[in-house]
């Protein structure tokens, strides 16, 4: 008997933590006029040079747009038109981000693409990470469109963390009972990351976000993986893919599952090998070693598809 109740507690915290059942997101969200940033780094932006050529950057999770603060004053050099969002919770305390979910960010994000994409004549995507992951998303929804994105570079995107039955892969074993641990704990060691720190290695000190464990916004997160997995061959529009070889955030082989699954009419993949330097090997636009190399192929993919 003590087995057949084991077994039945495994099987529902099993569909508990791995499926939305009985999970609802609601989508409405909301972005005060004068928010209070963390700093001048995690701000959105929006730099404009009169052209009608745009790159929009995506931040990840807890993230900002300060990894993106260098690469677009880069491009903007050249004449293109750069912008970074701030999605619903980030960038301004950690505490915001509790009353927060995935799809508040992704209706964001596709409202201010919209906006922009009727702006602009041609319109890039580049994601970070989670960034990388709402890309993705977009893309889905988008492809064989009017509104289409005219290309999209993913950096470090996630469409799973753990995946053990055909990766062997068991990133972080906290990940299957993330649900559940959310009803207990909202956050732990949760910090706003204003500075450098002590850890500024290789340029790993430009991040600003948040810093610690998010239960419920992470499951959520899961969820919103699971559907863009799921639909990453609606994806036909040019797609470059970027991962480093020893990311310790995002489990690499994302890189090759993603590229095996979309159907991209012009698809690249760039895979970095930052080597034994001590930091997550993860956003590669803030790295000494990588952002030039990253940047340069970014530069190339997306002048190759103007006209």
């Amino acid at each position: 008997m003590i087995w057949i109740l084991i077994s039945g507690a495994i099987i529902i915290l099993a569909l508990l933590n791995g499926t939305p059942i009985l999970y609802r997101e609601n989508p409405a969200y909301s972005v005060l006029e004068k928010r209070e940033y963390l700093c001048e780094e995690s701000a959105p932006f929006h730099v404009t040079t009169g052209s009608d050529n745009l790159v929009l950057f995506v931040h990840g999770f807890p993230s900002t747009p300060a990894v993106y603060r260098w690469a677009a004053e880069e491009l903007s050099k050249e004449g293109w038109d750069c912008a970074a969002p701030l999605l619903p919770g980030f960038g301004t305390d950690w505490h915001d981000l509790l009353s927060t979910n995935f799809s508040q960010w992704y209706a964001y994000l596709s409202d201010y693409y919209r906006e922009m994409r009727n702006s602009y004549r041609k319109v890039f995507i580049v994601g970070t990470s989670m960034g990388g992951s709402l890309t993705l998303k977009l893309a889905e929804e988008y492809s064989g469109t009017s509104l289409a994105p005219d290309g999209i570079v993913t950096i470090a995107a996630p469409v799973f963390v753990n995946k053990i039955f055909f990766y062997g892969i068991v990133k972080n074993p906290a990940y299957y009972l993330v649900r559940t641990i959310g009803w207990f704990i909202k956050s732990r060691q949760a910090q706003n990351i204003t500075s450098p720190g002590k850890n500024d290695i290789d340029g790993r000190g430009r991040w600003r976000g948040y810093s610690g464990v998010f239960p419920v916004q992470t499951y959520s997160l899961k969820i919103g993986l699971k559907e863009i997995n799921r639909d990453l061959k609606k994806i036909t529009i040019p797609h470059l893919i970027v991962h480093d070889r020893k990311d310790r955030t995002v489990p690499f082989l994302n890189c090759f599952h993603i590229a095996k699954k979309v159907n991209s009419s012009n698809l690249e993949l760039m895979v970095t090998n930052i080597g034994k330097i001590n930091h997550e090997h993860h956003s590669l636009l803030i790295y000494d070693s990588t952002r030039k190399i990253v940047l340069d192929r970014i530069r190339e993919f997306i002048s190759g598809t103007v006209s």
